[in-house]
């Protein structure tokens, strides 16, 4: 098995410009999203109040946990 099963050849985002250095540094758009996911569930945890994390799990009929990993899910699937 030598072939990953995630495609790192499609780019989320770049650094940098064709013009500046005659080259454009890419970053793998699973990667991306994946730290888009994770930073959201930092977000739940160590920003949103209480009150705030009750009542998107209240209006998302979701437990908090679940309510925590769909924003998390909807967050990583951006790009898509």
């Amino acid at each position: 098995m030598g072939s990953s099963p995630i495609d790192l050849d499609v780019w989320g985002k770049s650094r940098g410009s064709a013009v500046e250095i005659g080259r454009v540094e890419t970053y793998p758009l699973a990667c991306h999203l994946q730290d888009t996911a994770a930073f959201t569930g930092q977000i739940w945890d160590g920003y949103l109040s209480h009150r705030i994390r009750h009542w998107l799990s209240e209006q998302l009929k979701q437990s908090e946990d679940d309510c925590r990993r769909f924003l998390m899910l909807l967050a990583g699937l951006h790009d898509i």
